[in-house]
């Protein structure tokens, strides 16, 4: 490696890490001020404290509910949820794609479908999850499922249309078999769309299983939350909404931490 590639490529971990710290502090600073103003809104009375509550109310609240162990148990059961529908969507999604898009007769055939599956609010389908599989986990999982399966089928369908039939052809004529192609092309080529799907899917399907418990259910983060709207105590409410953002948040750096691993060949794109 010459001086001066080493010199550049010395050079570049500074500007990113001054970049990397500008970002952090506009944001921070974008809080704060977001923050300011709505404890001045209710100081001044152009709200009132009972519905909207204060920065510092909430704050305290959220560190009450976040050491408080029931709390924790309602993360699971929501996470629990999340994760069994996108594994279950997902399995079902993937294979679904990759027929589509190996078998034109089967894209031409159900196309309309996953067009009004796709256009469709996947919450218009919870009550009758409700009805057919009760207010227990099963229902919540079934939306998670949902998502799973039109996301997962959508990044399946694109990252097999993608594969050059060159590459293919090649593989066969060299003997390749049907599983070594699976293990060789179709897998190494799939992963970097089907792991983007995954953060997609944690974001949309988090959040219609949260509201999905509000609606009715026996445990997880939107049961707490309903029960405390149904208490009108919007400091609760608020502090569980930051806790829910937070978590999505959290699972959503885990799933990109693991796309950067995973994916190291392919270009790296910024992300804030």
């Amino acid at each position: 490696m010459s001086l001066a590639a080493t010199q550049v490529g010395g050079a570049a971990k500074p500007v990113a890490g001054r970049s990397l710290a500008r970002t952090m502090m506009l944001h921070a600073v974008a809080i704060a001020l977001t923050l300011g103003l709505w404890q001045f809104v209710v100081a001044i009375g152009l709200a009132r404290e009972l519905v909207v509550s204060t920065p510092l109310r909430v704050a305290a609240e959220f560190f009450a509910v976040v050491v408080s162990p029931r709390t924790w148990s309602a993360v699971l059961v929501t996470i629990g949820e999340l994760v069994a529908g996108l594994l279950i969507g997902g399995a079902v999604g993937v294979v679904l794609g990759a027929a589509f898009a190996r078998v034109p007769l089967l894209d031409r055939m159900f196309k309309p479908l996953v067009l009004a599956l796709y256009t469709l609010p996947r919450l218009a389908l919870l009550p009758l999850f409700v009805v057919w599989l009760g207010l227990g986990v099963e229902s919540k999982i079934a939306v998670a499922v949902i998502h799973g399966v039109v996301l997962f089928m959508l990044g399946a369908y694109a990252a097999v249309s993608s594969i050059d039939t060159k590459l293919i052809e090649a593989c066969r004529l060299f003997g390749a078999s049907r599983l070594r192609l699976l293990a060789l092309v179709y897998v190494p080529s799939s992963v970097p769309y089907l792991l983007t799907t995954v953060r997609q899917a944690i974001g949309l399907a988090l959040g219609s299983v949260i509201v999905a418990e509000m609606t009715g259910a026996f445990a997880g983060m939107g049961f707490e939350l309903s029960r405390r709207l149904a208490q009108f105590d919007m400091t609760g409410v608020l502090a569980w909404v930051v806790l829910a953002s937070m978590l999505g948040l959290a699972l959503e750096r885990v799933a990109l931490t693991f796309e950067r691993r995973l994916t190291r060949w392919t270009p790296r794109q910024q992300d804030d």
